[in-house]
C-alpha cells in the first residue's frame, strides 16, 4: 500500500520500468518512507538508500542479470527483494537498528548471490534462492557472511533448492 500516513511527513517512491538495461536510484532521508521498485527486462539495477524512522523497501525485478542494493538505517526497517525468473542475480541488503526484517527471494534458474547484514534489535531474515550454484555469502571468503545479524532476537532461514549451494550465517 503506497498510501501516505495521515497528517504525517512522508516519502514515497514508486518506479516501475520496462525494457532492458534499466537503472533506478532512490535516496530518501527522514520520516516514514516507502520505496517500491518494479523493473522488468534484462540487466536491471536498483539502488535504494533510506535514512531513518519508519522505512520500507520492496524491489521486484524480472529478467536476467539483476542487481539490487538496499541500505536502510534506524527504526522500523523492512525490506523485500524478489528477483523472479532470473539467472545470475545479486542482492545486498544492509539494515541497521530497530525492527529489522528482510527477505530475499530470487528465481528458479540459479547462479544468485545474496548478502544480508542486520544490526541491533528484532532482526529476522529469510533468503530463498532456486536453481543451482547459489551463494548466500562469499564462497571464497567466509568472513563475508551471507546473513549477519548483530544483537537482539536474531532468527534466520535460508532455503536454497537445487545443488551446489553455499550459505554462511553469523549471529552475534
Amino acid at each position: 500500500n503506497g498510501a501516505p500516513p495521515v497528517n504525517a511527513p512522508t516519502n514515497v517512491s514508486l518506479i516501475p520500468q520496462g525494457g532492458d538495461t534499466n537503472a533506478a536510484n532512490v535516496l530518501q532521508s527522514g520520516d516514514e518512507y516507502l520505496s517500491d521498485l518494479d523493473q522488468s527486462g534484462t540487466t536491471t539495477l536498483a539502488n535504494v538508500s533510506q535514512d531513518g524512522t519508519n522505512l520500507t523497501s520492496h524491489v521486484t525485478q524480472a529478467g536476467l542479470y539483476n542487481g539490487a542494493q538496499v541500505t536502510q538505517a534506524g527504526s522500523n526497517n523492512d525490506s523485500t527483494v524478489n528477483q523472479a525468473s532470473t539467472i545470475l542475480s545479486g542482492a545486498v541488503v544492509n539494515q541497521s537498528g530497530s525492527g529489522n526484517s528482510s527477505m530475499i527471494d530470487q528465481g528458479f534458474i540459479g547462479g544468485h548471490q545474496a548478502n544480508v547484514e542486520q544490526s541491533g534489535s528484532d532482526n529476522e531474515s529469510q533468503v530463498t534462492q532456486g536453481g543451482l550454484l547459489n551463494s548466500t555469502g562469499e564462497y571464497f571468503d567466509e568472513t563475508a557472511s551471507g546473513v549477519k545479524q548483530d544483537g537482539a532476537h536474531g532468527s534466520s532461514s535460508i532455503n536454497q533448492t537445487g545443488g551446489f549451494q553455499t550459505a554462511y550465517v553469523e549471529q552475534l
